[in-house]
Formats: C-alpha cells, structure tokens, sequence
C-alpha cells in the first residue's frame, strides 16, 4: 500500500488544468481530473462563478460550489480586456489542459477558440463542453440541465399514468458531462504522449444523457411495480426491495419462510413477470401485509440471505452520513454539511481532497506570479480594471 504522495494514488500529478467553466459541467469535471491529481486554476470573472450564489450566499446554496470547485486556486480576471487576454494567454501557454462550458459563440467573442489556443499551446489538451451539439440549430440557445432531460426523454420516465413528470431533482445532465469530458480528456492526455500534440475534445450534454438513458431503455416498465416495491416493516420502517429478473423465486421463498406466504410461491397470479404485472395490485397488498409482521433488520437479513437486492430508504442527509458513505463535515457559514470524498481508490488509497472552495479570485496575485508578471505589471493590471481591485474578491 502507497503513501497519499504515490503517483498509484495521483497519476495526473504535475498536470496544470485551467477551468474556465461555470455552475457545474466544466467545474465538475476538473474537479475529477483534481481528485486524481491535477492541479486545477480556475478563472472566473470578476463577479465569479454564477454557482457560487451571490454575496448573500448563506448555507445550501453554495453547498453546489464548494462540491464541484473544493480544492482549487481562483484567479478572477476580465477576458473582455487586453490585459485579461495577457493572463488568459500566459496560463493557456503553461496549461495541460483547458476546460470551458460556453454557450457557442461566446467562446468566441472571448477569443477562447480551438484554433487560437493550440496557437498559444500546441500541446494543450482543450475540452469543449457544450448542451447540444456545436452544428444543431439549438446550439445557441441558453439551456439548462432541464432542458436537457426534457429534450433527451427524461421526462417520460420520471413521469406516470402516461404523462410527463418533472426533470430528476439532480443535475444528472450536467455531471453525466463532466464525467464524460473527464474521460476524454484522460484519453487525450494518454495520446499526446505517443504523438506530442494537443487534442480538442467535444462533449456536449444531451449526447452524454443519451449515452447513459439506453442502458435503461423501457425503465417505466421494467423497474416500476411489481419489480420494484416500497414496503413499510413492522417496526415502521420503509424498504426498497427489487426481486427483478431471476431473483423474485428467491424473494418468494424468503418472504413466505419469514412471514408466512405460501401464495406468492404458489400461486399462478405471481408465476411469471406478465402475471405478475397484470395482478400489480394484488401482489402488493399481499407484500405490504407481510413485510409488517417482521422488523427492517429481520427482512434485511433474510433478503441478504436469499440474494435479492434490498435496502433502507434514506433522505440525502442519512445517505451522505451512513456507516458506506465516505464524506468529510465541513462549516458552510454556520451549516454543517458532508462533503464526498474522492470516488478513486488507487492500490488501496484516495488522493487527500481539501474541504474549502476558493473566494473570487483569492489566489489572484500568486498565480499571476506564477506566470512571469510582475508587481508592477499586476499593479497595472489592476489599475485598469483586468483584475479585481484587491487580491481577493467577495462570496
């Protein structure tokens, strides 16, 4: 077993990611590159990232920023300046990589293309993250993680009885994204070191939600009852127990061996998963009247024992701090909150995360230095507006 320095537990190590992303695709998807290793800049505007929730932010609301920024130096600058082009230049010039979320078209304007940052940096690796593709006629227009699960089909599963539900109360588009440019940007780092040349990497949001809806095509029926069930126990507890596929003769078994239920077993009505789905209402009022004669831990026991997938239904705050869940507590203006770990495990290790999130542009000096400015030119700089008037900014 490595030691948290092991580059088994930090493989990007020494790899310079520039973020210029905003709320959560673009952000979400450094911070993954940073779980492994990567050194992440974020730049942002002088007023900051829209995530962080303004200057009144107080507790949950910017819980989302510290998620997808914990860990990262800010630097804020305004690119609509020739000074604000300087340090975007200078960091693109020392850059591994480049991640950006803007909208077509304002990359542009900000000079942020394709072509003109392999100029600057022909090996750099830049990642474009889009909502639909770069060529669709919706490619301009402001989207949001709801209008892409809308667009993408979400909106039918969530719904039932044949209307349209509501987009999923996470922003499973935006992440599914970063998740996505994550992978291709490691991808794209692992080929420039056989051909020594940068690569633009293109995602865009809805082909990222597509690439993950097929693997459950058809959810509302083969997930919804009876395969999946909710069922309160005897000492007033709820379960999810799903005996999908070939696992309900192995869930009959084990309810009617704990509780008393020879119907399932036996009877026709639940013999196949047609009969099944035709005698739904059936079933589950037959369910429910035995899952209240045992306790929770009881119809744990007896699904772990059978093999049938079950477990407690928790709120997000029991999930987060569960004995499984790997989480920090940090103080969020007086909020406690549980912060995720590292989802990696390399030969046994997680790379050390930090639990605080950058203030607008609270590393501004020292990453200018970083980059060959000096003080006389940052205090230029800062005189004409490229950058915020101290070296920090305001939350």
């Amino acid at each position: 077993m490595g030691s948290l320095n092991d580059s088994a537990v930090r493989p990007l190590a020494g790899i310079k990611v520039l973020d210029l992303g905003i709320i959560a695709s673009a952000p979400f998807a450094a911070r993954t590159l940073q779980d492994l290793g990567a050194d992440v800049i974020k730049l942002e505007t002088p007023d900051g990232d829209p995530l962080r929730g303004g200057p009144d932010a107080k507790g949950r609301r910017r819980f989302p920023f510290l998620a997808c920024n914990r860990g990262r130096r800010s630097i804020a600058a305004d690119l609509k300046t020739p000074g604000g082009q300087e340090i975007l230049h200078r960091l693109v010039r020392r850059a591994d990589v480049l991640i950006e979320n803007f909208r077509p078209g304002v990359g542009e304007r900000l000079g942020v293309t394709w072509d003109k940052m392999a100029a600057l940096n022909p090996t750099l690796i830049h990642c474009t993250i889009t909502g639909f593709p770069e060529n669709s006629p919706l490619a301009r227009l402001p989207i949001t993680d709801g209008v892409i699960q809308a667009h993408a089909g979400v909106l039918e599963m969530s719904g039932r009885g044949g209307n349209f539900g509501e987009p999923l109360p996470i922003i499973v588009a935006d992440a599914i994204a970063g998740s996505t440019a994550a992978q291709g940007i490691t991808a794209a780092l692992f080929a420039r070191v056989r051909t020594g040349t940068g690569v633009h990497v293109e995602i865009n949001m809805l082909d990222g939600l597509l690439n993950y809806l097929h693997l459950t095509a058809n959810i509302t029926t083969s997930l919804g009852p009876p395969a999946t069930n909710v069922l309160e126990t005897g000492d007033g507890q709820v379960l999810l127990v799903q005996p999908v596929l070939h696992f309900f003769s192995k869930f009959a078994a084990a309810v009617d061996a704990l509780a008393g239920c020879p119907e399932l077993v036996e009877d026709t009505r639940y013999a196949t998963p047609e009969a099944r789905a035709e005698n739904v209402v059936a079933l589950r009022t037959l369910l429910q009247a035995a899952f209240r004669k045992a306790s929770a831990a009881q119809w744990l026991a007896a699904m772990a024992k059978a093999g049938v997938p079950a477990g407690p239904i928790n709120t997000v705050a029991e999930g987060i701090r569960s004995p499984e869940a790997r989480a920090i507590p940090v103080d969020l203006d007086g909020v406690e909150m549980m912060l995720p770990e590292s989802p990696f495990v390399l030969d046994g290790m997680r790379n050390r995360i930090t639990n605080s999130a950058p203030e607008v542009g609270e590393h501004t000096d020292e990453i200018l230095l970083d980059v060959g400015f000096d003080q006389d030119e940052i205090a230029a700089l800062r005189a004409g507006g490229s950058i915020a008037a101290s070296g920090a900014g305001e939350c």
